[in-house]
């Protein structure tokens, strides 16, 4: 049985409208992720013994909903690459693939230890600075 007209601009919908949430709750998470990364790292540099069991919880449990969300990204991306297949439009297939390829978790995953550890640097050389002032 072939799906009516209706029913295949409600695959459409649900496909763009799904990719643009997925899409909105990666970059919450990605930003989630970055933040609990520079709180682990600024705890670990600033006191000696702390304890490491609730920061690890939580960039476990950041982690865990950051890696979900890619997920649901990339899923999301391969059907709409099958759904441009099957139209035979070649901007939706170019679009959808992009989405696949510049989401790969590892190149987010350097670029939040290095934002991070660009910032603490930063960081510590103001409090260098201001600690300068006051002795001078």
């Amino acid at each position: 049985m072939e799906k009516n007209p209706k029913q295949k601009k409600t695959d459409e919908y649900v496909i763009c409208r799904f990719q643009f949430w997925s899409g909105l709750w990666f970059l919450v998470s990605l930003v989630m992720l970055i933040s609990v990364a520079i709180a682990l790292y600024i705890k670990l540099k600033s006191e000696e013994g702390f304890n490491f069991i609730p920061y690890g919880i939580s960039y476990s449990v950041v982690f865990g909903i950051f890696f979900i969300s890619a997920m649901l990204v990339i899923i999301n991306s391969i059907k709409g690459i099958l759904l441009a297949k099957k139209k035979n439009d070649r901007k939706m297939f170019v679009r959808f693939l992009l989405a696949v390829i510049l989401i790969i978790p590892f190149v987010s995953i350097y670029a939040i230890f290095a934002s991070s550890i660009s910032l603490i640097h930063y960081k510590k050389y103001e409090n260098e600075a201001i600690s300068t002032q006051l002795v001078v």
